[in-house]
């Protein structure tokens, strides 16, 4: 399996990477990741890659992942080239507007959804703003993505494996409201 997980700073993809090859390594998988991390600040683009089997490169090649795990719409569709053609994806449909919206570029994230949608044949979109609103930390979003995958089946990891990996290493303090991002995660489906 290749995995592109694609967002900005700040919103928990390199953490949601290391989840993943975490659990993957736990249960005796070959496991290669990276992360290209562009303007290295909060906002910059992130993308972290994740591989398993016999691979030598932790790099996906261009139309190669299984998976793209879009933590931003934008993000998403500039990893698109990533995706193999039976490739599924799991979206948010929360935009981060990079700083050039702000000198009058356009940020069209309707048209940005929608050339997703046509472009991906199994996708799923997830509302993470109303998810994070309601679990009231917008740090949540990677876990609630997370949920969706495993829910919907697209990463070799149950929704339990995941769980029960948050339970034995994240801080109590923060393990609530990642299992109800999870938990609400896996429910769009």
């Amino acid at each position: 399996m290749d995995y592109i997980i694609t967002g900005v700073g700040g919103q928990g993809t390199v953490s949601a990477s290391k989840i993943i090859a975490s659990i993957l390594l736990s249960k005796g998988e070959k496991v290669r990741s990276a992360e290209t991390i562009g303007m290295a600040q909060r906002g910059g683009s992130v993308t972290s890659h994740i591989r398993t089997g016999d691979v030598l490169s932790p790099i996906v090649p261009l139309n190669s992942a299984d998976l793209l795990l879009g933590f931003e719409p934008a993000e998403a569709l500039r990893c698109l080239p990533y995706l193999n053609k039976e490739g599924k994806a799991v979206v948010s449909t929360a935009p981060v507007m990079p700083v050039s919206s702000s000198l009058g570029e356009k940020y069209d994230i309707k048209n940005i959804l929608k050339t997703l949608e046509e472009e991906i044949q199994d996708i799923i979109f997830v509302d993470t703003f109303s998810i994070c609103r309601d679990v009231g930390n917008p740090k949540v979003l990677n876990t609630c993505l997370l949920g969706a995958a495993a829910s919907a089946g697209y990463l070799d990891i149950t929704l339990e494996e995941l769980e029960n990996w948050l339970k034995s290493n994240m801080a109590s303090k923060i393990l609530p409201m990642n299992l109800e991002a999870i938990r609400k995660g896996a429910t769009v489906l």
